[in-house]
């Protein structure tokens, strides 16, 4: 007999938080602002139970009254039984969870050069999992009895002596093969795979001088590829056998033989479990919008705009 009741969790979690301010610079581009949150798991939980019995039973005495007078009371009998079981009420979970934040500020550039303009702005979330919950039961049951004891009765001289003792008159014999076999599985446990991500994301305006805002890009994904199985296999097998042959000559009086065979087999899968996959997610993305055009970096001809001093003239009056 097999018997479990275990628990088997795979945990993995992510309360990571990040922050970036505002990349400012004079002059030129700013860096490009990113951030990455990756998180994976590859998880399994598995149970394997094997029960096996085997039991085999034989009788080969033979039974012989001769020439006896008075009751004769023989028996023989061959008996086998195999039980086979596996239990189990176990847990198995397999959990990934996220609760990510991401935020980035304002990005701003001052420069005269048409191409500069805020960086591109990147937040990514990445979440998957692989994982797997299994639990095998096999039960095997094999039983097997035989019987080979002739009954044999010759010039037995029987009588009425002992009808009132209850034991009656003349020869009794019996023989008998018995075989019983049982198989089986009980599953009550509970299997689950949880992926949960509460993950949220914010990104400020971009802000350029003479260019636009850079690109603002926002990304979350959230992945699962989970099984849960359950396998059981119950199998009984039992066999009796009876040869014994029965013989009766020249008895004066009752004979009374008699032989017999049986032979049971159960297999019995029970299973209560439960099983779940869940994939739940609860992100929150925000972006604030992009400013174009030109950005006030302070006097237009100051130390900053030196290097396009004409273009500065042509667009603002200079003190």
């Amino acid at each position: 007999m097999n018997k479990n009741d275990s628990t088997q969790s795979n945990t993995l979690e992510n309360d990571a938080r990040q922050s970036q301010g505002g990349h400012d610079q004079g002059g030129g581009k700013a860096s490009d602002p990113s951030q990455s949150i990756t998180q994976d798991q590859s998880a399994s939980n598995s149970i394997d139970q094997y029960a096996k019995a085997s039991s085999v039973a034989v009788n080969a005495s033979p039974n012989i009254a001769i020439a006896n007078s008075g009751p004769v009371k023989q028996d023989s009998n061959a008996s086998s039984g195999a039980v086979a079981v596996n239990k189990n009420h176990s847990q198995q979970s397999n959990d990934l969870e996220n609760n990510a934040g991401q935020s980035q500020a304002d990005g701003k550039t001052c420069g005269c050069d048409s191409m500069h303009e805020s960086p591109p702005q990147s937040q990514d979330a990445h979440q998957s999992q692989n994982a797997s919950n299994s639990i095998s039961q096999n039960a095997e049951a094999n039983s097997f009895a035989l019987n080979a004891s002739p009954n044999v009765a010759v010039l037995n001289f029987g009588g009425d002596r002992c009808d009132k003792c209850g034991e009656g008159d003349g020869v009794r014999q019996s023989s008998d093969a018995s075989s019983g076999a049982f198989a089986g599985n009980w599953n009550s446990s509970d299997q689950s795979n949880d992926l949960s991500q509460g993950a949220w994301q914010s990104q400020g305006g971009g802000k350029g001088f003479w260019g636009g805002g850079g690109d603002q890009s926002q990304s979350i994904d959230q992945s699962q590829n989970a099984t849960n199985s359950i396998e059981q296999n119950a199998k009984a097998k039992s066999v009796a056998v009876n040869a014994s042959p029965n013989v009766a000559v020249l008895n004066f009086g009752s004979v009374d033989q008699s032989s017999d065979a049986s032979s049971k087999a159960i297999a019995v899968n029970d299973n209560r479990a439960s099983q779940s996959n869940t994939l739940d997610q609860r992100a929150d993305q925000r972006q604030h919008g992009r400013k174009h055009g030109r950005q006030d970096c302070g006097k237009p001809c100051d130390r900053e705009c030196n290097p396009c001093k004409d273009r500065c003239r042509s667009e603002r009056s200079c003190d």
